[in-house]
């Protein structure tokens, strides 16, 4: 058996029960500016900037959700056969997952859609929505309720991410003084400019720290602004290439051992060429994962449990599912085996239209630890004894065979 080069923290869970009712998608509109609401949440759109920024998108239920200009949300439905079982699944509501596309245009393209009804129809939507999600970046919608469910300022006024614990009651804060889990934090002893100046080569110690500071900062405003953030759909991809990919079927997913951390800090800030007027992508910060994880169970698509033990959804060590390789074949996974798979390619890792969250990769977070250590999440196809999506692990930021990352995208 192959050991594992990393610390793990232990999380617990407990079983509770949620269910959602199964919903027939209609077509999404634009509608006029005002307060509505999110669950229990007002949101207040008055505050949105639709002239620059953002088009306000409604999904089935009447959320309104922030689509950034260049991006455009999903027109995939909700389908069911003829005995009412679902056959796919919609990418239009907040509740299941709301997706949206880098560019303008529409998934289904105009040829498409000015054909007959019919079998040649059909196929060719499937293609259209093959090649969106093989070659556009995608992003789907977490809410976020309460914004003391992912920061907390201290004394001298600086703003920290809240971590938690998923436990038997659910999710507890995590003691910031105690644990030793930290962000936006460096790390004193390698995040050096003897370091840094072979890894960041335009940073230092000062400027790294200001940056992080910098860019949690903004990304807690956008979050207060239009109440929550996009998390990558699929885990960060074309690692080895200029320009890092959110797409399906992306096997370039991992690092390889090359400057592990920062690679990949830097490659999910350059997701969006040369930037973008409305958006910026970054490193998942350790708050938003949790806030990610705990947005399953509310919404009803995970339990607890399936937090603390992720093999009935993840890519681990020994679970067993079929998946679609880079050649279009299908394959079996077979348990005890090592084996990492193309990013969204097969429906058992998906939680709410987000791929892999679970297993296959574990992904670098921002969040750094007490012993000059930064933080992977989601475990991997890598360690035999570990299936859980809420663990943390702490590691040098050398990079692994193994290891990756998730970017958020957040409104500017």
């Amino acid at each position: 058996m192959k050991k594992s080069k990393v610390m793990k923290i232990t999380a617990i869970a407990v079983v509770i029960v949620l269910s959602a009712g199964a919903v027939i998608w209609k077509m999404l509109g634009i509608r006029a500016e005002g307060t509505e609401n999110q669950g229990t949440t007002q949101i207040d759109t008055s505050k949105w900037d639709t002239e620059n920024r953002v088009n306000i998108v409604y999904d089935e239920d009447g959320v309104p959700v922030p689509v950034p200009k260049g991006y455009t949300a999903s027109s995939i439905l909700r389908e069911f056969d003829g005995e009412g079982n679902k056959t796919k699944d919609g990418e239009r509501t907040v509740n299941t997952g709301f997706v949206i596309y880098e560019g303008e245009e529409d998934i289904i393209s105009d040829e498409t859609k000015a054909m007959e009804d019919g079998e040649e129809k059909n196929q060719a939507i499937e293609q259209d929505i093959e090649n969106a999600q093989t070659t556009r970046n995608q992003w789907v919608w977490v809410p976020v309720e309460n914004m003391d469910d992912i920061y907390f300022t201290d004394e001298d006024g600086e703003k920290h991410g809240q971590l938690w614990n998923f436990s038997e009651t659910g999710r507890t804060k995590m003691e910031y003084s105690s644990t030793g889990y930290r962000e936006p934090d460096i790390r004193t002893l390698y995040d050096t400019e003897k370091y840094l100046s072979k890894k960041l080569t335009e940073e230092t110690q000062a400027s790294l720290v200001e940056e992080l500071k910098n860019e949690f900062e903004d990304t807690i405003k956008s979050i207060e602004t239009y109440g929550g953030f996009y998390i990558g759909r699929y885990e960060t991809g074309d690692i080895s290439k200029q320009t890092a990919k959110v797409i399906k079927g992306n096997i370039n997913i991992d690092c390889n051992g090359y400057n592990g951390w920062y690679t990949l800090y830097r490659k999910c800030k350059d997701i969006i060429e040369n930037g973008n007027g409305s958006v910026k992508t970054y490193m998942i910060w350790g708050c938003l994962w949790d806030q990610t994880l705990e947005w399953l169970v509310k919404s009803g698509n995970k339990q607890y449990i399936g937090l603390i033990d992720s093999s009935s959804w993840g890519n681990y060590y020994s679970t067993t599912f079929s998946y679609k390789n880079t050649d279009g074949n299908i394959i079996i996974r077979n348990p005890n085996d090592y084996t990492k798979i193309p990013t969204g390619s097969t429906e058992y890792t998906k939680a709410n239209n987000i791929y892999d969250l679970a297993g296959n990769i574990a992904e670098w977070i921002i969040e750094a630890s007490d012993n000059n250590l930064r933080v992977f999440r989601g475990s991997s196809y890598y360690y035999w004894n570990d299936h859980a999506v809420s663990s943390r692990y702490r590691a040098d930021t050398s990079g692994f065979e193994y290891d990756g990352t998730r970017a958020i995208l957040y409104i500017k």
